[in-house]
């Protein structure tokens, strides 16, 4: 009978260990690979299995520093219609104030490094290279990620539903709070991709793994 009772406990401890496992691939951010006029979808997975999902604005710019100026330009289908623009830099230890006259819009904000980026996170000679937060003129938290090839990814969250969520084998079991929708998917993660089929509808879904 002994034998038998830790034969269950440890069964129970296996499957505890295997459930943290598959959590832990999951916990951080996931942004949506098909981006439609210059919008997508964000979700934030946590280790407690809080999980969170919004609406965002999205652009991929690519840019250059010149000493304390940053020259960026957002790219269209059409080459005619691509925006430049031109901002005044202050660089400071893990802060940068940045200020821009954009057509007569003028505002100044002040970006807080959250964070390095992988393979860049040594850059001596480019100090922008790694993840930001500061306040959009709406006064929502924007975030950008400057990478030291020229590129700059910036996303901002319009909105923000919160849940629970649960991991059963290949399945990813997701509750809203205060709501009765729950959904049931079937997902994967290979390398910084991560998938999901919903059980319901067998739409397929794609999205990649933020850097933060």
């Amino acid at each position: 009978m002994k034998s038998f009772c830790l034969i269950i406990l440890s069964l129970v401890i296996n499957i505890a260990v295997m459930a943290q496992a598959n959590n832990s691939k999951l916990e951080g951010k996931w942004e949506s690979v098909d981006i439609k006029n210059q919008r997508g979808i964000l979700i934030s997975f946590n280790s407690n299995n809080i999980f969170s999902l919004s609406h965002t604005l999205v652009a991929d710019y690519k840019y250059e520093l010149r000493k304390n100026q940053l020259i960026s330009s957002l790219q269209s289908d059409d080459p005619d219609k691509s925006i430049i623009d031109t901002s005044n830099l202050v660089i400071k230890t893990d802060t940068i104030i940045r200020s821009y006259n954009r057509l007569g819009w003028k505002d100044t904000v002040i970006m807080l490094k959250t964070g390095s980026v992988s393979a860049d996170s040594v850059n001596i000679n480019n100090p922008l290279v790694g993840n930001w937060k500061y306040k959009y003129p709406t006064g929502d938290t924007a975030y950008s990620t400057f990478y030291s090839d020229g590129r700059w990814h910036f996303y901002l969250p319009l909105d923000k539903y919160k849940g629970n969520y649960s991991v059963s084998g290949d399945t990813l079991i997701t509750n809203f709070d205060e709501s009765e929708m729950k959904q049931k998917r079937i997902y994967w993660i290979e390398g910084n991709l991560l998938g999901l089929k919903d059980l319901h509808t067998n739409g397929e879904s794609l999205y990649r793994r933020l850097l933060e």
